[in-house]
């Protein structure tokens, strides 16, 4: 009985560890979020091809703290849907295989940000699928939850896709930015250059 009870409540805090809903004391998103998916990474690359993308991490905390990114594979949900990815020491597979972050390690001062590259490559005789997984974020402290010390780890969901015919995924316009005010700045400009060519014409005549 003791030896079960111990079993279920292992499974229970390895499912608080590996799932997505953890609240985590930083922030972690996409810095190029696609216009579909935003929350999460996604991209096409054919055998051979390696794909570059960036993760934003912020410590909005006010003390330092340290951060260890890297990939992580999905495992097939179980019988009541929970999702779980990974862990830091498992065996690559998949996602986390075919998936490299640099830097792998941060420090951040209190309210700082900073970039780390996400970089997606598809080996010349990889498999043509999807591979689905995500990069973790995971704080280096320790948070006291009972008798167990937990780190805060949030993973950022991650999809793509070998294949021969890819198709490179819509980003979003950086915050801010108004497809009008483009369309509006790029009219003026096209504007400008159309008179100044006129002018220029006209002079030389």
């Amino acid at each position: 009985m003791k030896k079960n009870l111990l079993s279920l409540t292992t499974i229970f805090t390895l499912s608080i560890f590996l799932s997505t809903s953890v609240n985590a004391v930083f922030y972690a998103n996409p810095t190029n979020p696609n216009r579909e998916n935003s929350e999460y990474f996604y991209t096409e690359l054919k055998p051979g091809e390696t794909v570059t993308e960036k993760l934003t991490i912020t410590n909005p905390d006010n003390v330092p703290e340290e951060y260890l990114i890297y990939p992580v594979h999905k495992f097939p949900p179980t019988q009541d849907g929970t999702v779980a990815y990974s862990l830091i020491d498992s065996d690559k597979q998949g996602f986390s295989e075919y998936t490299t972050i640099f830097p792998s390690e941060i420090s951040l001062q209190a309210q700082e940000t900073q970039e780390v590259d996400v970089i997606f490559k598809a080996p010349e005789d990889a498999e043509k699928k999807l591979y689905e997984g995500g990069v973790a974020v995971q704080s280096k402290s320790k948070t006291k939850q009972g008798a167990i010390n937990l780190s805060v780890r949030k993973v950022i969901r991650g999809t793509f896709e070998i294949t021969d015919n890819p198709e490179k995924p819509e980003k979003k316009l950086p915050k801010g930015i108004d497809p009008r005010q483009i369309y509006f700045w790029g009219s003026i400009s096209l504007a400008v250059i159309f008179f100044g060519t006129l002018t220029a014409i006209k002079l030389k005549k």
